[in-house]
């Protein structure tokens, strides 16, 4: 054998070696880890992750590869954030684990300590006057802190001073627990940069106002947070930082007052003084402050997919990132970068105690294709979406679980061939907050078996104008507390098919749909109200009970009741007991084959059998609230 043919053969067996590495189990502990250690064992464990920023020696040189798994100890908090350096194959993804190493979920956090020395007010004078002086504690602070980043003492949250108090603190853009200003015959006005109260305003000092901030209701339909810039006690005016809207003129505005010193008028709550770098409280267990420690949402999220594919993330607690960060990117769980992705897993996460400005979604993808996003929980998060999706195709979003946050649950922008369901939303009340939304270019859209409760819009949806750019959606045995509505703008091949529909803030208007939409087909459904102006002569209505009837569906505008239509205004309550006291099925009449109409080509992940029959009319599953 020659020397050549040797020498080829050597770099042959080399190449395979290398591209055949194997995979390897990896192990991290924040608390007890150390990045010199080999990472290989519990026993041998990084304190970092590869794509942490702080991850040193070898954790931070080490090279990710096809099937490799970070596990993280369960019940380990690591404080840090993750971009994924390297993804795997779409045989052998790469995966970050928190459920693999203990019986708890490893917890992900963006939460600092702050460094606090808490004793009580000496007096009214020391503690800025404050009426409750005698409950309340201070402490210095070494840098600043932006008074709505969310706070914790002693694991539990906290919340900045307002007024007036609102019902629940979490829904802090709640305007209609806001003071309210303007309207017919008010001496009130609000304009871009100030409001107008004349004798309505306080008569507290002037430094009251100092750190003060304003929210204020403003067009289009905004809650916007700016500063004060001072006050005018002669003509009774607060000034803010104009926010860039306009005000309404036509009617009530509405604003609200936080971080004064004065409104610490309530147990949880506190000021921030960042020109004195000082903190005022008053703890709900005074007892405790000795030993209490303070954290504040300080990260912008947990992972950054940063643009790599073929990666699955599972089984994490991720908790307490904060949106208040140049760029977008910022107060979410998961997120993708710019760059394009493939085959992305994420699955059995709990992610809570989020704080976004602009609405970021706990998990937010865009430019991705092949995602399963699948039994995660997403919770208490404030201004927060849940699950965002643009410019994606082929995309599962299931049996997950999103409960109060501060905006929508579930957004599709610019998306195509997405699977949504079995995933229950419930308590999205912020402004904005839609249970679901579908806008723009969107096209074949499943939407089945999801359950929407005490959320006033359930489900939104519009297109562009083009419906060969915005077409077929199914909204298929699903149970809406909320009302339904289109925003118009053209989506063509429309299906609402065995749902039920109850708007439970507007009875009687559980759909309403522009009558220029195309090609909408209504079928064996519940509804409590329909508003169609006028129906066009595409659409098809058949086998739908009626609960309630909008204003519109009377004889005097066209109306008449469709074939193998009823009207039961007691078939809710009925429904109900059927389900929970699992009586005979003598609420519901059989409705009309649907099998035809569904999209069991396009979606092959999902089990469409059920629907060969002729079914009740109604949902499937009613699963009581």
């Amino acid at each position: 054998m020659g020397i050549r043919h040797l020498i080829y053969s050597f770099t042959a067996v080399v190449c395979i070696s290398a591209n055949l590495a194997v995979a390897q189990d990896l192990f991290v502990d924040f608390e007890t880890g150390s990045d010199a250690n080999s990472g290989l064992s519990k026993e041998t464990p990084w304190q970092h992750a590869p794509g942490d920023p702080n991850a040193g020696s070898k954790a931070g040189s080490y090279k990710l590869r096809a099937g490799d798994v970070v596990n993280f100890k369960g019940g380990s908090e690591y404080f840090g954030q993750i971009f994924v350096p390297a993804g795997g194959s779409e045989t052998q993804p790469v995966t970050y684990r928190g459920n693999g190493w203990g019986k708890e979920r490893a917890i992900l956090s963006g939460a600092k300590e702050l460094k606090t020395a808490f004793k009580p007010c000496a007096s009214a004078s020391d503690c800025y006057n404050n009426p409750n002086w005698k409950k309340l504690f201070k402490s210095s602070l070494e840098d600043d802190v932006n008074p709505f980043t969310p706070m914790f003492l002693s694991k539990e949250r906290v919340w900045i001073a307002r007024e007036p108090n609102q019902p629940d603190p979490f829904w802090f853009d709640d305007y209609e627990h806001y003071n309210v200003v303007g309207g017919d015959g008010a001496a009130s006005v609000m304009g871009r940069d100030y409001i107008t109260l004349g004798s309505g305003l306080d008569n507290t000092d002037e430094s009251n106002w100092w750190n003060a901030r304003i929210a204020v209701w403003m067009k289009p339909n905004l809650v916007l947070l700016t500063e004060v810039t001072g006050i005018d006690k002669t003509t009774g005016t607060i000034k803010f930082n104009p926010p860039g809207n306009d005000p309404y003129t036509d009617r009530e505005s509405y604003y609200a007052l936080f971080n004064r010193p004065s409104d610490v008028d309530q147990p949880g709550e506190y000021f921030i003084d960042n020109e004195a770098g000082q903190i005022l409280i008053w703890p709900e267990n005074p007892g405790a402050m000795a030993n209490s420690r303070l954290y504040i949402n300080e990260l912008p999220a947990g992972f950054n997919i940063n643009g790599q594919s073929n990666l699955v993330i599972e089984g994490f607690h991720i908790k307490h990132y904060f949106g208040d960060h140049d760029g977008w990117a910022s107060g979410t769980a998961i997120i993708n970068s710019e760059h394009p992705v493939r085959n992305i897993t994420i699955r059995d996460n709990y992610i809570d105690h989020l704080r976004s400005v602009e609405g970021i979604g706990a998990i937010q993808l865009h430019k991705a294709q092949n995602v399963i996003v699948s039994n995660n929980t997403i919770t208490n998060s404030q201004k927060s979406s849940g699950i965002r999706f643009g410019y994606s195709k082929d995309i599962i979003i299931r049996d997950n679980v999103i409960h109060k946050i501060g905006r929508t649950g579930i957004r599709l922008i610019e998306t195509e061939n997405i699977q949504v369901t079995g995933n229950t939303l419930s308590d999205i009340l912020g402004v904005h907050g839609n249970g679901m939304s579908v806008y723009l270019k969107n096209k074949t859209i499943l939407v089945a078996e999801n359950m929407f409760d005490n959320v006033p819009f359930a489900f939104t949806y519009h297109g562009t104008g083009n419906i060969d750019e915005a077409n077929s959606m199914w909204l298929l045995s699903n149970i809406f507390l909320g009302r339904v509505r289109s925003w118009g703008s053209q989506f063509g091949s429309m299906h609402f098919l065995h749902n039920m529909m109850l708007a439970e803030v507007e009875p009687g208007k559980s759909i309403q749909i522009p009558g220029e939409e195309p090609s909408t087909i209504i079928k064996n459904n519940i509804i409590d109200g329909l508003i169609v102006a006028p129906a066009p002569e595409d659409w098809v209505f058949s086998h739908n009970i009626y609960s309630g009837l909008s204003w519109l569906q009377s004889s005097k505008y066209g109306w008449s009741l469709e074939p193998g239509g009823d009207i039961n205004k007691g078939i809710p309550d009925e429904v109900w007991g059927f389900f929970s006291k699992k009586q005979a099925n003598v609420a519901r009449g059989m409705g009309d084959n649907i099998y035809d109409l569904l999209p069991v080509d396009q979606f092959k992940a999902y089990d469409f059998s059920y629907w060969k029959e002729a079914r009740p009319i109604g949902p499937r599953v009613i699963t009581s609230p």
